[in-house]
């Protein structure tokens, strides 16, 4: 990097250095002072949202880029991050990609055991999975004992897999799982 750090400003500002280590961290605010000396950034409020503790916004005064400088701690962190103040807040990651329910198939279900409630909420979203013609309900092979459990079977029309359902009276006395070959074998005996 050259001495006249106004040349080439913030878009060099990480050039050669190591940010894992302590001397690479120095260097950089080192920079960050520089560039702040020759005019370059301008140190401003935080624009959006409680600023972390030790969190320092600039903004470049030649293209309007907003950064935000955080010094490192114990646990990694960028320490040098373009932003944009007006883009909204990121919402939480969800565990799979969202889908519509029309587009759901049984595989989506997680299989095992699961609490009584769980099971009707389960329940519920078969039912409305029969009503969009992507699952129907089939007799199983051998039923349970009444009064103990309620086993009942799904097919799914888009893949052919069928899946159970056994609901039981206690928390987690209930279990969703796909049927055994042999078991469908037996059914078409």
């Amino acid at each position: 990097m050259t001495n006249d750090m106004s040349a080439g400003g913030v878009d060099v500002i990480l050039d050669g250095l190591d940010l894992g280590s302590h001397r690479g961290w120095e260097a950089f605010a080192e920079r960050v002072e520089k560039l702040v000396a020759t005019g370059c950034l301008r140190k401003i409020p935080a624009l959006k949202g409680k600023p972390y503790a030790l969190e320092e916004w600039y903004v470049e005064d030649k293209t309007g880029a907003i950064f935000i400088y955080r010094i490192p701690e114990d646990r990694p962190t960028n320490i040098w991050e373009r932003v944009d103040p007006f883009a909204p807040e990121p919402g939480p990651v969800p565990e799979r990609p969202s889908r519509n329910v029309r587009e759901l198939d049984l595989r989506d279900i997680p299989v095992g055991r699961m609490s009584r409630r769980d099971a009707l909420s389960l329940l519920v979203r078969l039912h409305m999975m029969i009503g969009f013609g992507a699952v129907e309900a089939v007799t199983p092979a051998i039923r349970a004992l009444p009064g103990e459990l309620t086993e009942t079977w799904y097919k799914d029309l888009r893949t052919g897999i069928v899946y159970r359902l056994v609901e039981g009276y206690g928390e987690n006395d209930s279990l969703w799982e796909p049927v055994r070959r042999s078991e469908l074998q037996a059914q078409t005996q």
